[in-house]
């Protein structure tokens, strides 16, 4: 997902504080295979920050944002278990 954050947005998040002060920081998010969330500096085209990982799993589908602006990231976990049902 490719995400422009707001000013009022930076200043609250966990971003290095010259990313803070860039104006109009555009990031490419994504979740991959690898089980990690990497953050890319559209402009400049690199890494801009240590991704997250999920522990263990594959992240599986597209990432989302929280609808209203917030910094919430979303994402989804696949494995190969079989669906169990009642």
């Amino acid at each position: 997902m490719i995400v422009r954050w707001p000013d009022d947005i930076k200043a609250i998040m966990n971003i290095k504080p010259e990313k803070k002060s860039e104006p109009d920081l555009t990031e490419i998010i994504y979740p991959c295979l690898d089980g990690k969330i990497y953050f890319l500096d559209s402009e400049r085209r690199q890494l801009h920050s240590v991704a997250i990982s999920s522990g263990g799993g594959p992240f599986k589908g597209t990432g989302s944002l929280y609808p209203d602006g917030t910094p919430l990231l979303f994402v989804g976990h696949g494995d190969n278990s079989p669906v169990k049902r009642r």
